[in-house]
C-alpha cells in the first residue's frame, strides 16, 4: 500500500524491498506450519493446495490490477490490492496457533536442543542439513529448476515467441495466462491429488515420478523451440506447464519430511535462498550471453539455439530427484526419530 503514496524513486525502491522481505519471511514458517498441521501422508496435497496461491493470484490479480489501473491509476491500484494483506494478517493473528506449544511429548533434549535447553545454532542446523543426502539433492534440484524455469523459460521464452513467431504482446500474454495460470494451476492441484491418492507415504516413488515429469517438460521445451509452426509451439507451451507445476506439492512436502521438525523452516529458507540467488540470478544472464555469442552465426535465431542448448538442464534436475529417491526413506525415518516418537498425527484430517 505504501507503493501507492511514495513520491520518488528511492521511496519506491525501499518499499518494494520491504515487500520482498515480507514475502521471504512468510514462506519458510508457513511451510513448517503446514507440516505440523498435516500428517506426512497428506502433505503433498496440502502443499499443492497452498501452491495454488501463485497461479490463482496471476488470474485474479492480473485482471483486477489491469482494470483498476485503467480506471483509477496505479496509486489507487496499489492501495486497493494491499488491503487484503491487512485483513489476512488479522486473520492469521487470530486463527493461526503454534502447534508445537500444545502438549506433545518430546524426545530427549539432546535430539532437539542442546543439553542446556537452548536451540541449536544456525551453523549446527546448516551442518546437519549438509549431511542429509536427500536434502542436498533436493537443494540442488530446486536451485537448478529455478535457474532453468525462472532464469531461462519465464524470462526469455516470451522474447523467443515475439522475435521468432511474431506474436504481439497482448496475444502472447493471453496464451501465457492460459499456460502458467490455468494449466499450471491445474497441474499443481492434480499433482498433489494424484500423489495423495496413489503414492502417499512413498516418497521414493514420488521422487522418481518427479524426475520423469521434469524430464518430459525439458523435452517439450526443445520441441517448442524447434517447431516452425507458431501455434504448435504455443500449444506445446500450454501442454508442458502441468509437467512442471505438478511436482511442487511433493517437492515441498518431501523437503519438510526428510528433516527434523526443528529444522523445517531453515530447510525451506536455505532452498529458497540458493534458488533465488543462483537460480533466478544467473539463469537469465546465461541465456543473454549465449545468445549474443551465437548471434554472428545464427542471427535472430541465436536465441532459439541458446534456449535449445540450455534445455537439457531439466534432465540434470531430474537426475537429482532420481538420486534423492535412493535415500529418501532412510532420511525420513531418521528425521521422524529425531523429531517425535512416531509420526505426528496431524491436526487436520482430510
Amino acid at each position: 500500500m505504501a507503493c501507492g503514496i511514495v513520491t520518488n524513486f528511492l521511496g519506491l525502491f525501499l518499499v518494494r524491498a520491504g515487500v520482498a522481505v515480507g514475502e521471504a519471511g512468510c514462506i519458510p514458517p508457513a511451510q513448517s506450519l503446514l507440516s505440523d498441521f498435516f500428517p506426512r501422508r497428506e502433505r503433498a496435497r496440502a502443499f499443492a493446495i497452498y501452491s495454488l496461491g501463485s497461479p490463482l493470484s496471476v488470474i485474479a490479480g492480473g485482471f483486477g490490477a489491469g482494470w483498476l489501473n485503467q480506471y483509477y491509476g496505479w496509486r489507487v491500484t496499489f492501495l486497493v490490492l494491499g488491503c487484503p494483506g491487512l485483513l489476512l494478517a488479522i486473520l492469521a493473528r487470530v486463527m493461526l496457533h503454534e502447534p508445537r506449544l500444545r502438549a506433545r511429548p518430546r524426545v530427549e533434549a539432546s535430539t532437539d536442543t542442546h543439553q542446556n535447553g537452548s536451540r541449536h545454532s544456525f551453523l549446527d542446523v546448516a551442518r546437519a542439513l549438509a549431511a542429509n543426502v536427500t536434502f542436498r539433492h533436493l537443494l540442488f534440484a530446486h536451485t537448478i529448476l529455478y535457474f532453468f524455469i525462472y532464469g531461462v523459460v519465464l524470462q526469455w521464452q516470451p522474447t523467443f515467441f515475439i522475435r521468432t513467431h511474431g506474436f504481439a504482446t497482448g496475444e502472447l500474454g493471453t496464451y501465457q495466462l492460459l499456460s502458467w495460470a490455468v494449466m499450471g494451476g491445474f497441474g499443481t492441484y492434480a499433482g498433489g491429488e494424484l500423489i495423495h491418492r496413489y503414492l502417499a507415504n512413498d516418497e521414493s516413488r514420488q521422487l522418481r515420478l518427479m524426475a520423469v515429469s521434469i524430464a518430459i517438460f525439458g523435452v517439450m521445451n526443445v520441441l517448442i523451440y524447434l517447431t516452425p509452426n507458431r501455434y504448435l509451439a504455443i500449444s506445446l507451451m500450454v501442454l508442458a506447464a502441468p509437467f512442471y507445476t505438478g511436482i511442487f506439492g511433493s517437492l515441498f512436502a518431501i523437503n519438510q519430511s526428510v528433516v527434523p521438525e526443528e529444522m523445517r523452516a531453515t530447510a525451506v529458507a536455505l532452498m529458497l535462498f540458493f534458488a533465488n540467488l543462483l537460480g533466478m540470478g544467473l539463469g537469465g544472464l546465461s541465456v543473454g550471453i549465449l545468445s549474443d555469442a551465437l548471434a554472428s552465426d545464427y542471427g535472430k535465431d541465436s536465441l532459439r539455439y541458446a534456449l535449445i542448448a540450455l534445455s537439457p538442464g531439466f534432465l540434470w534436475c531430474g537426475v537429482h530427484f532420481w538420486l534423492a529417491a535412493r535415500t529418501a526413506a532412510a532420511d525420513i525415518a531418521r528425521a521422524q526419530h529425531l523429531s517425535l516418537p512416531g509420526e505426528t498425527p496431524g491436526l487436520f484430517q482430510i
